[in-house]
């Protein structure tokens, strides 16, 4: 097979995504690299081969692009996802899926560099391509009413992102189950509201039902469980509840000890106690980001083929 073979390349881009969810970025950036540079120097594949290369090299583009968005480079994200989107055209045209998704993703960083029409304009392209590939009652539509209501939220407008919120709630919830992270993910988002709105007691009860969603799916050793429990805990500060706020900053400093270890978790909790606010709505982006659709970029292996 060689050190150059296109299934090498794609084992690149896999170990690259398994960094980013671990938020090691370098490492994750490091690998998804490593994949572009078999794929762009293979010159000698067939149609086939090239037409699956090209997809990875949509992958590693979008990789590289959910990495600099994690780390708050939206600048760099927008360039990489405009090379994904531009690529994924390439080989699917201009009306398949994969390009409402990755319509998705720039709705999403222009949101994050406070664009706000131009991400409507993205995620309302993404939501008439979803209709009308997918009909009007579909997971993906329903991610797309949470975007749209994630815009509206960064504009203050707290009444049209509850409406979307709520939309996609319910329709996420006959079509998923009351147990899926996704439903966790919209939790979360109608949660950032309340809490923008004051409305504490609210909020609470929505962290409560993010939080045992995602310990059910994820198991109690995992940094969002910690750090939602370390919200909670300022949000029952907010809220005058002094006992459950000890108690959730102690449940989260217990998490990040058996997570990453006794130093880091040590830093992490006296920074955390020691701040006097919550993170900004800017920093408080999407769990659910480039998460919605995990089989967009499945390959043929080479070695499977006949």
């Amino acid at each position: 097979m060689g050190h150059e073979h296109p299934d090498v390349a794609e084992s690149y881009t896999k170990i690259g995504s398994v960094y980013k969810e671990q938020c090691r970025y370098e490492d994750a950036l490091l690998y998804f690299q490593k994949s572009l540079a078999i794929k762009f120097g293979n010159a000698d594949l067939t149609a086939s081969e090239l037409g699956n290369t090209e997809l990875m090299v949509a992958a590693s583009y979008n990789g590289i692009a959910s990495v600099f968005q994690e780390q708050g480079k939206h600048d760099q994200a927008l360039e990489y996802f405009q090379k994904d989107l531009g690529m994924t055209i390439k080989v699917r045209g201009h009306f398949h899926t994969d390009v409402a998704c990755s319509l998705d993703d720039i709705g999403i960083v222009c949101c994050g560099q406070e664009k706000h029409d131009e991400a409507l304009v993205y995620h309302q392209k993404a939501m008439e391509m979803f209709e009308a590939l997918l009909g009007y009652e579909h997971a993906d539509v329903a991610s797309v009413y949470m975007y749209i209501g994630s815009v509206y939220g960064e504009q203050g407008d707290y009444e049209n992102a509850l409406l979307l919120y709520h939309k996609s709630l319910e329709m996420k919830l006959r079509l998923l189950g009351n147990e899926h992270l996704d439903v966790a993910s919209v939790y979360n988002n109608i949660r950032n509201v309340y809490e923008e709105q004051g409305k504490h007691t609210e909020a609470l009860g929505c962290y409560q039902k993010d939080l045992t969603i995602t310990i059910k799916n994820l198991g109690l050793n995992y940094a969002d469980v910690a750090d939602t429990k370390y919200n909670m805990g300022l949000l029952h500060k907010k809220a005058t509840i002094g006992k459950r706020c000890a108690s959730s900053f102690s449940t989260a400093k217990r998490y990040m000890l058996k997570y990453v270890g006794t130093v880091t978790a040590r830093r992490y909790v006296l920074h955390r106690i020691s701040a006097t606010r919550t993170r900004s709505r800017a920093t408080m982006k999407m769990r659910y980001f480039n998460t919605r659709n995990p089989s967009r970029f499945r390959f043929e292996s080479s070695a499977t083929k006949t």
